[in-house]
């Protein structure tokens, strides 16, 4: 008996045992064992890395291989021998009704809204994702149960009422997005799972950098319905993911660029940058020139150092350097404070 790679539960540290990663067309590739040099007693990196997604083909790299040549065998994963029994069975059944009957707020919020506001994506991508979570972007579904009447079919394919999970997830067209991704994901027609489910199965489950490509897809995709909608600008699937991608490396080569130059800065001043408390926001402030021509700048970042805003402006400065240091304070506080940041460290 052959464990099949895509049809069985045998990746034992993945949410439901399976491979997210979808089958490429025309793979010949079906069994497990295919996947083993049996020679050297090692997982043949080459086609892991060709057919898998990249934190799957680890996972898979990592388990160990047994030096004997033992048949595949089925084992129950909930028992400590690998035996299925009804004691085992029972608690299973008890845990599941329990997960059933608490609400994802109390179940795994406080463990998903970290591994969320960690992302490396721009903040308006975490907070999209946020609002589809608690279930409170305007789907024509939403629109109409608060009173709005509109059309309640979605307005890309125009054959299933606009949900949450439709809009994002079970739409035709956009499950073409989600095959075109770096995620590759596909999936049966039907999907038995809400949408708030699914995405906290990505989020806890899977590496950080596969959240940051979700959330991302997931305001791109977003963003072309409301194109569609409001300006009836067509999109193409691979736009939309090229988009995606372009925004999240350029974001996140930024942000690589920032924390150089704040290293080499500090370098320079003999400093180090502190991070603020959780929930506050740092406003760090400069100002540089000669003469009455300064520039001012300013940096908000958030407790794990990511860019949360900046901004730069130009003035004349006739008074000295040490004014033009209290003209870039002025200028990050009524910054900070325009956007609506409260809770500041300067």
């Amino acid at each position: 008996m052959g464990v099949r790679i895509w049809e069985d539960n045998w990746l034992p540290n993945q949410q439901g045992f399976k491979m997210w990663s979808p089958k490429p067309v025309g793979c010949d590739v079906s069994h497990v064992f295919e996947l083993i040099d049996f020679s050297s007693g090692l997982w043949k990196r080459d086609i892991l890395q060709r057919l898998f997604l990249p934190f799957e083909a680890l996972q898979i790299e990592q388990i160990p291989l047994s030096s004997m040549e033992n048949d595949d065998q089925l084992v129950w994963a909930d028992s400590p021998t690998g035996f299925f029994t009804v004691k085992s069975a029972y608690h299973c059944i008890r845990t599941w009704k329990e997960q059933e009957n608490t609400s994802p707020s109390v179940a795994t919020s406080d463990h998903v809204w970290k591994k969320l506001w960690k992302m490396q994506v721009l903040p308006r991508f975490a907070h999209f994702l946020w609002r589809a979570l608690k279930g409170v972007i305007p789907t024509r579904q939403k629109l109409w149960n608060k009173g709005v009447r509109c059309p309640m079919f979605c307005p890309r394919c125009d054959n299933a009422t606009e949900t949450v999970e439709h809009a994002l997830r079970d739409c035709p067209w956009f499950r073409r997005v989600w095959f075109a991704s770096p995620l590759g994901f596909s999936w049966p027609n039907v999907v038995d799972q809400s949408f708030s489910a699914w995405c906290h199965e990505v989020i806890i489950s899977a590496p950080q950098e596969v959240g940051e490509i979700f959330a991302t897809v997931c305001y791109h995709i977003w963003k072309a319905r409301n194109l569609l909608c409001f300006e009836g600008k067509d999109t193409s699937e691979r736009m939309v993911v090229s988009h995606a991608m372009e925004t999240l490396t350029e974001f996140q080569e930024t942000q690589k660029q920032v924390r150089v130059a704040a290293v080499n800065a500090n370098q320079r001043s003999g400093k180090l940058w502190r991070a603020p408390e959780s929930g506050v926001l740092k406003v760090n402030v400069d100002a540089s020139g000669s003469g009455s021509r300064w520039g001012l700048a300013v940096v908000v970042r958030n407790s794990f150092g990511n860019v949360v805003a900046a901004a730069t402006k130009a003035m004349h400065v006739e008074l000295g350097p040490e004014y033009a240091e209290v003209c870039a304070i002025q200028f990050g506080m009524s910054f900070a404070l325009e956007r609506g940041f409260s809770e500041i460290a300067l």
